[in-house]
């Protein structure tokens, strides 16, 4: 008994052929939903594109040799084997909404699942410091002000003293009169000198007011939150994200469709999209065909958009996973197709 104890011990360390079994290796997470979908997509099509095609205990006749290559159907022609292809709904556009200026946030509106319209506030960034900053620059352009208001008043004063002596030839000497000419020419380009530095002061003054603005972010979309990086507290940067967005009205269904079955599908054809779980119940149409075979699951993906009816809308999802199907008009097209190229 404890000889067969210790062998079962044993087999279950090292394994049956006395070799320690090596763990198997883990599968990658995908941290992106885009990228999740789309290694189920992957995965799942593969599964899928077998289904619909009954299995037979006879076994397989050969073919004869010469009458092969009439009767292979033509690939690009070739019409769907199975009930449908496994598809992914995802939205159409996806917006990481960042920040545009440095600052702690003070607040984050918005909580994810929620729906936001354009212009919607989603998150707000402390200004003290930079209110502070505004102080200081507009109360050095007051000084800058008062400083050309008097190197114009002091012009205005040279001008009419050489005008007055100019117009009493011969009382003052010349000497005098280039002088206060000098005087004039310095007083206009003092003048000059303080509206330059006005003006500078003026624009950045601008600039940290635009600046102000931007402690407001806004959404620049009609969607629902999907990601919130940052909470209320967090220390944040220009061009940092503060939330994920996803188009709530606009979605598309991805779906890999085998090389031989390609045909069936262009650019506007129509589809159906079944999500059985949940009753839904969608058309769609083609919009985008990979021109190229995916290497990992030897599909092709397709894309087509989703025509979403109110009361449907809100219950899609980026992520949900259903099945893909060619009407029965667009199945005949391609029954037709397939027929006349043989």
């Amino acid at each position: 008994m404890k000889e067969s104890q210790a062998q079962e011990a044993r087999e279950s360390i090292l394994g049956v052929d006395g070799v320690a079994s090596r763990p198997r290796p883990r599968t990658m997470r995908y941290h992106s939903g885009m990228a999740r979908s789309i290694a189920a997509l992957s995965l799942f099509s593969l599964l899928m594109a077998g289904c619909g095609q009954p299995a037979s205990d006879a076994p397989p006749e050969t073919p004869d040799a010469s009458a092969a290559d009439s009767n292979r159907p033509a690939v690009e022609t070739a019409a769907p084997s199975g009930p449908g292809y496994l598809g992914v709904a995802l939205a159409r556009q996806k917006v990481d909404v960042a920040a545009e200026l440095d600052g702690r946030l003070s607040a984050v509106d918005v909580r994810v699942g929620d729906r936001v319209e354009p212009g919607d506030k989603i998150a707000r960034i402390e200004t003290r410091e930079l209110r502070e900053e505004i102080a200081v620059a507009g109360a050095a352009l007051e000084a800058l002000e008062a400083e050309e208001r008097q190197a114009a008043i002091e012009l205005q004063t040279i001008r009419e003293r050489y005008q007055r002596r100019q117009a009493l030839e011969g009382v003052f000497s010349q000497e005098e009169v280039a002088s206060l000419l000098a005087d004039q020419e310095q007083a206009e380009a003092a003048l000059e000198t303080a509206r330059a530095r006005v003006g500078r002061d003026r624009a950045y003054l601008e600039q940290l007011r635009s600046r102000l603005s931007y402690s407001v972010v806004t959404s620049p979309i009609a969607g629902l939150v999907a990601v919130r990086y940052l909470d209320p507290g967090a220390v944040v940067r220009s061009g940092a994200p503060v939330v994920r967005l996803l188009a709530a009205d606009a979605f598309v269904v991805r779906f890999a469709v085998p090389p031989e079955e390609i045909g069936a599908f262009r650019a506007g054809s129509k589809i159906d999209f079944h999500i059985d779980n949940m009753g839904l119940r969608l058309t769609g149409v083609v919009s985008d065909i990979s021109p190229q075979i995916d290497l990992a699951s030897e599909m092709v993906f397709v894309e087509a958009d989703l025509a979403l009816p109110e009361d449907q809308a809100v219950h899609l999802q980026s992520g949900l996973v259903g099945s893909v199907t060619l009407p029965p008009s667009e199945l005949a097209s391609t029954t037709t197709a397939s027929a006349a190229s043989r």
